[in-house]
């Protein structure tokens, strides 16, 4: 990795300036505290950031060619049609919420948002813990199926 040119001129004037009599003891100790101040903060910013080429090649892949981090990245991309399908989903699933009793909805925010447990949950709404156990159960099978209603006419029969 090569360092910015500003980073390349300070390195090479530092020895300079160490070198050099003609600045006066307290003026060339203000100039080397800068430098050393410019110095860490760069130093700070990039602590833990590494530069990869995306074309350099990492291995051959199945076909013989040069795996590069860039061919593995646009490979594990989500194509538009899963991206159109993912925000489908969640649409229909929040459609699917919202058509849930006020009860349902209140135990899976509790159980799913606010990461409390069933016994915390049957303490706030005042009923027992088996209680919550079967409200978030039929929750969930109130969701499953009508997921399952939007997914069975959405493939034509082959055949």
């Amino acid at each position: 990795m090569q360092p910015p040119c500003e980073v390349k001129k300070r390195r090479r004037s530092f020895p300079q300036a160490i070198r050099s009599r003609k600045l006066r003891r307290d003026s060339r100790f203000h100039y080397l505290c800068g430098y050393r101040a410019t110095l860490a903060h760069w130093l700070t910013a990039v602590r833990g950031v590494s530069v990869l080429s995306l074309e350099k090649p990492l291995g051959p892949d199945a076909a013989g060619q040069g795996l590069t981090i860039l061919r593995q990245l646009a490979a594990e991309a989500p194509g538009p049609d899963a991206r159109a399908e993912t925000a489908d989903l969640t649409r229909h699933l929040a459609a699917a919420i919202d058509a849930l009793p006020q009860q349902e909805k209140v135990v899976l925010s509790l159980y799913y948002f606010e990461e409390l447990t069933l016994r915390e949950i049957g303490a706030v709404l005042e009923v027992t813990e088996s209680r919550i156990s079967q409200i978030r159960t039929k929750a969930i099978l109130h969701l499953r199926a009508r997921l399952q209603n939007l997914t069975q006419g959405a493939y034509a029969p082959v055949g």
